[in-house]
């Protein structure tokens, strides 16, 4: 299963013929796919969109003709108190993450981005290997894109203060430990549910 978020909204494909997804609207994958994507984007309706009948490969090889796809690391880092790292970005609590520059991995991104966001140290930062994929949509340009994000865990080593990228909108960077994980999980978006999930 593929779930991609629109703001607050699920569209998913499933390639068997269920779903656990509430207040969606079930289509079968065929000719009018595409025409269904862009009306439950354009509509002012709040609802969810399941396409069953797809493969992986089928769904995102028509997600690439619908939407400008952009590629992205990104990192969910733990420091040896084990809390984990957020930024406080437009109202709500997320992790660390950003393009894929030219020439660089997913990998390099993803440490990249957590340096330059939280401003760390990028030499106290070690990558355990990738974590999930998450996909969400927002408008972009003329339509929109689809933000393809390469999640991948990280351990801080080091003991250097953090400092927001203010130019990324960044208003706090925090290491939120377990009694404090409740508050960022209610404040937070569907992808970032499902990589503190894993």
């Amino acid at each position: 299963m593929i779930k991609i978020f629109y703001n607050d909204r699920i569209l998913a494909f499933n390639e068997d013929a269920s779903s656990d997804i509430q207040s969606a609207k079930i289509l079968h994958f065929d000719d009018n796919t595409e025409s269904a994507i862009k009306l439950f984007l354009n509509s002012s309706d709040l609802y969810n969109l399941v396409i069953l009948g797809a493969s992986d490969d089928a769904a995102l090889c028509l997600l690439k003709k619908v939407f400008t796809v952009i590629e992205a690391g990104g990192g969910r880092v733990v420091d040896k108190q084990g809390r984990m790292l957020f930024i406080f970005r437009s109202g709500r609590w997320d992790l660390p993450k950003g393009w894929l520059e030219k020439g660089e991995t997913l990998a390099q991104c993803a440490v990249r981005e957590v340096s330059e966001e939280c401003g760390l140290d990028i030499a106290d930062l070690e990558n355990d290997g990738e974590l999930i994929t998450t996909y969400h949509i927002y408008p972009y340009k003329e339509g929109f894109a689809l933000k393809v994000t390469h999640w991948f865990k990280m351990k801080y080593t080091g003991n250097g203060a953090t400092k927001p990228q203010t130019e990324e909108d960044i208003t706090e960077v925090k290491w939120v430990g377990e009694a404090e994980m409740d508050e960022v999980i209610g404040n937070t978006y569907g992808t970032i549910r499902m990589v503190l999930e894993r």
